[in-house]
């Protein structure tokens, strides 16, 4: 088990980690989500010791190990940037880690680890290879081989298949799943990508400018986004985001469109408890908004302004007032450029946020 607490790292005027606070339980694989920058390179680096923490404390199977060096805190570390060795082929990559001066293994036992998990990664083939003749998917698997080939108390993943095409992110996707199972391995993985992310993980952590918003599995988290942030981080496409107020006891977006919703009293009085000065904004998943003119419901009313093909999905852009709303269409939906379109969403499905804040409002 991995507990960072109260972890804070600055650099010069940057805070590229925020009082974090998270723990990896035995087994799991716990992905930290967020954009570039976020600090999600600088949480591993201080995970495995290779940066020191201004706050804070890092702890593995609750032993103190703040102050260890990298080498006695038995951690594996995945580089984005993979650092393959050129002087060596693919067996003497793999197999480094296990001459190193700290572990210094017997050459049988090294033989039979590196075999074992070329066969896992599908590299056996490759292992008399210079690592100068391989492709990217094969450098990407070599590392990982690196990495796996060790059984150290945790393994931290930095963006571990960020640099490869689709079709092979998508192979090595339903892969890692599988030797994840195999090796039994607790991981610490970062990354930016939204897919790979709820491929891979047990339980997710959402990280922006070094603050940890919210942990949770993909459900929770879609479910239940506690934060902006959040729900802009979680889907793809994100959450769409509204401008929104209050006027005459009404949820307004937008009037011409007809974009507004009834309140009671008692809700009305929640949002001006949360907000102060009723700045909100209002959110729908891209999934929750149907096209067309629903059964007893009066629509909304957008432009057309245009679509993409993500895969077997079909969205739809939305002209609403000054705002772009996405949805999703069926695979045959035809539309014409800046033509009405009408929509709906219920009031059941929407999210409101502090504006200001960006914290979620309750009603």
């Amino acid at each position: 088990m991995l507990r960072l607490e109260g972890i804070t790292k600055r650099f010069g005027d940057i805070t590229a980690v925020d009082h974090l606070t998270i723990e990896v339980l035995d087994g799991e694989i716990f992905v930290l989500l967020g954009p570039t920058g976020a600090g999600k390179t600088t949480t591993l680096r201080i995970a495995a010791g290779l940066e020191k923490p201004d706050e804070g404390r890092v702890l593995l199977d609750d032993r103190e190990v703040t102050h260890l060096s990298p080498s006695f805190r038995d951690v594996a570390l995945m580089f984005e940037a993979h650092n393959l060795y050129p002087i060596y082929n693919v067996f003497d990559n793999v197999a480094f880690p296990l001459r190193s001066p700290r572990y210094k293994l017997p050459e049988k036992e090294i033989k039979e680890r590196v075999t074992k998990v070329g066969r896992d990664l599908h590299i056996d083939h490759l292992l008399d290879r210079e690592v100068t003749t391989l492709s990217g998917g094969e450098i990407q698997r070599t590392a990982l081989a690196r990495t796996l080939v060790r059984t150290p108390r945790i393994y931290l993943m930095d963006e571990p298949l960020s640099n490869l095409d689709l079709k092979l992110r998508e192979e090595l996707r339903v892969e890692f799943r599988g030797l994840h199972q195999k090796y039994g391995a607790t991981m610490l993985y970062v990354t930016h990508d939204f897919v790979s992310a709820v491929s891979v993980a047990d339980r997710i952590g959402i990280l922006d400018q070094g603050r940890l918003h919210q942990v949770g599995t993909y459900s929770e988290l879609h479910r239940d986004p506690k934060t902006m942030t959040v729900a802009a981080q979680m889907e793809s496409p994100p959450m769409n985001f509204l401008d929104c107020r209050i006027e005459e006891g009404y949820l307004v977006v937008n009037r011409e469109a007809n974009l507004e919703f009834r309140l009671l009293d008692s809700q009305v009085d929640k949002i001006g408890q949360a907000t102060g000065d009723g700045e909100m904004v209002l959110g729908v998943w891209p999934e929750d908004i149907q096209l067309g003119i629903p059964e007893g419901q009066s629509s909304f009313r957008g432009l057309f302004i245009g679509r993409e093909f993500q895969g077997a999905d079909t969205l739809v852009n939305l002209s609403v007032g000054k705002n772009l709303l996405k949805t999703l269409a069926e695979p045959g939906f035809q539309g014409e450029f800046r033509k009405p379109c009408p929509f709906y969403f219920s009031k059941e499905k929407i999210y409101l946020f502090n504006k200001r804040s960006g914290e979620r409002i309750y009603l």
